[in-house]
């Protein structure tokens, strides 16, 4: 079904579902109208509603706190979130340990904040995997940030990444990405 019943204390209402993702022990889920809403596990953050509580129900993430923006997608790692604006902005909150949540540091964020080493790139996809996050832009370029375990941000070694960083060109052929998936130690590539 495409559509969830809630109920708040005005009673039931229902909204049209467009996109769904989930992590290790929490879900984010997209309405038709650009809306956030959050439920599971909140212990880290993960949740982007201020807190560490878990949410049995699905909480809206007001739009003030991502910019004002419609949310395009969400993708969540296993203890982290990354959010998708429609003006191709990436916010990011939950836990912060090997950098994950690309804020260059390893604080945990309990509500969204920018991705600001992606300033001036347009977003077009995102991917969170267990210890490490994907940004694809407009162009076709990769970025990666987070562990660095078994190479899997494809940058040639195993050192963790606290800012996004571009993966070389030349690393997926002389084709342009469009889609990233990201695993617990590994992350795949759609080109063109």
């Amino acid at each position: 079904q495409d559509r969830l019943r809630m109920t708040r204390l005005a009673g039931d209402f229902t909204v049209r579902v467009v996109m769904v993702s989930t992590g290790l022990g929490h879900s984010a889920l997209q309405d038709s109208d650009g809306e956030l809403w959050m439920c599971g596990r909140g212990g880290n953050g993960q949740l982007g509603t201020g807190g560490r509580e878990d949410m049995l129900t699905p909480t809206r993430v007001p739009k003030c706190r991502l910019g004002r923006a419609r949310v395009k997608m969400a993708a969540c790692g296993a203890s982290h979130t990354l959010v998708l604006t429609e003006v191709g902005r990436v916010w990011a909150f939950g836990f912060g340990r090997h950098g994950r949540l690309g804020t260059g540091d390893e604080d945990d964020r309990t509500t969204p904040t920018k991705v600001v080493g992606l300033r001036g790139v347009t977003i077009t996809f995102v991917a969170a995997g267990a210890c490490h996050s994907v940004a694809v832009s407009a162009g076709g370029g990769t970025f990666t940030w987070g562990d660095g375990y078994a190479g899997g941000r494809g940058h040639g070694n195993q050192d963790k990444q606290l800012e996004p960083r571009e993966v070389e060109a030349g690393r997926f052929g002389d084709g342009r990405v469009v889609q990233a998936a990201a695993g617990f130690g590994h992350t795949a590539a759609v080109t063109a």
